[in-house]
């Protein structure tokens, strides 16, 4: 299995938030235990994001747990995409050791749905305004947002989205700009606020 190149970001600086893309990687569980040593080491002042695409959480649980304990690492978050959770489906998430309860959106359509385990001793705001349910002709997506509380310096979002493949970017776009829109505006206001 690959997984994408983990990044740390400092909560407490947002625009170093922003990877460069040609830096993105691809690393096996093996090559990620070698990169393991560095991320412990930077923990206290990071964020450690996993991220996969789950294609059914009910039927492949067992194998993010396993996942979990063959990378022998607690990520501050874990994003899963394709949940398969839709609003008529009997969907009970399991309980990932570490972790609080299961928090994530329905798609509109039976491969969609993502979600986020985060970790217990991880404080959260979650998002409910911006997280949306889209599906017509021309495209489908949805999205999940979480606030991390950082006591040490500025929330972090953090914002999980899944655009189903061949369908057309435009309205994802227009929505996505909408959301950074919001971000940044709130980000000003909260800085006006201190001043």
């Amino acid at each position: 299995m690959n997984f994408s190149k983990n990044y740390n970001y400092a909560l407490s600086d947002p625009n170093e938030q922003i990877p460069d893309p040609k830096n993105f990687e691809y690393y096996s569980t093996h090559d990620f235990h070698k990169l393991k040593h560095n991320l412990t080491v930077r923990k206290s002042s990071s964020l450690s994001i996993l991220h996969t695409n789950i294609c059914s959480l009910q039927g492949n649980f067992e194998n993010l747990e396993l996942l979990i304990n063959n990378l022998d690492f607690q990520f501050d978050i874990i994003c899963l995409t394709e949940t398969w959770q839709t609003e008529s489906s009997t969907f009970t998430p399991g309980y990932l050791e570490g972790y609080q309860k299961y928090e994530g959106i329905y798609g509109k359509s039976k491969n969609g749905g993502c979600g986020f385990y985060i970790k217990e001793s991880i404080s959260y705001i979650i998002r409910d305004e911006w997280n949306k349910k889209h599906k017509n002709n021309d495209s489908e997506f949805e999205t999940c947002w979480i606030e991390i509380v950082n006591t040490k310096g500025e929330n972090v979002i953090v914002g999980l989205t899944y655009r189903h493949p061949r369908k057309k970017d435009k309205d994802f776009l227009n929505y996505f700009q909408s959301i950074l829109n919001k971000v940044l505006k709130e980000k000003k206001e909260r800085n006006n606020s201190h001043r």
